[in-house]
């Protein structure tokens, strides 16, 4: 760790075990850029307390949020004073298909790997939205709602076929996740029967680019 993290790096890994350490949680995450690389990659830092992260575990994960692993660093640290066990460090290089926004989408990436880590979301190829098109995780779930209501109702496609046609077309999921919060905003004062009509439209125009038939018709 001494020869591969510098000062400042390090500085910051500490504040983020301390914060840890003082918690109840047993994970946190960092997703970050080292100065100097690649748009397209990324690095996810990993603070587990007490045992490592098993590979075979968060790497579908990663690779459903749209990234493949290229390299990890794990770091064991005995923090001194403290009648804890050992806090693990992962350091994780990692790949995108495309240039990632990392100012963007860093709260939400970071918030949807540990909704999935604990369970409370689905591990599947929709996540890659929130890297795409920064969605939350429960706008995911609005999506994943639909398609599997879709699969209930014999809609020929399979809820994989689906969720990778999504994952090509990530503007148009945007805009569907936007005319659903439309259409339930009950916030918006406007009548139900006006709402989402601009942006249904726009929806419709989307699709023109959409050159084949079973994409269209999902």
């Amino acid at each position: 760790y001494h020869e591969s993290v510098d000062i400042t790096n390090a500085i910051h890994d500490i504040r983020r075990l301390e914060d840890l350490l003082h918690s109840d949680d047993k994970i946190c995450v960092d997703f970050y850029r080292l100065q100097g690389e690649p748009e397209n990659t990324a690095r996810l830092k990993v603070y587990h307390k007490d045992t490592p992260v098993s590979l075979s575990e968060i790497l579908p994960v990663l690779e459903n949020m749209g990234l493949k692993g290229l390299s990890e660093m794990p770091y064991e640290v005995h923090p001194q004073g403290r009648d804890v066990g050992a806090v693990w460090i992962h350091d994780f290089a990692l790949l995108g298909a495309e240039k990632i926004k990392l100012d963007l989408v860093k709260n939400n990436f970071e918030e949807t790997f540990l909704q999935v880590w604990k369970g409370r979301a689905e591990n599947d190829a929709l996540n890659r939205l929130v890297l795409s098109v920064n969605l939350t995780w429960r706008e995911v779930i609005i999506l994943r709602a639909y398609n599997k209501f879709m699969r209930q109702q014999k809609f020929p496609f399979s809820v994989a076929y689906i969720e990778q046609v999504l994952g090509m077309y990530p503007k148009i999921a945007r805009k569907l996740v936007n005319l659903y919060l439309e259409m339930h905003d009950p916030k918006l004062k406007m009548p139900p029967e006006k709402r989402g009509r601009k942006s249904a439209a726009h929806i419709l125009d989307m699709l023109q680019d959409v050159q084949k038939l079973d994409h269209d018709r999902i």
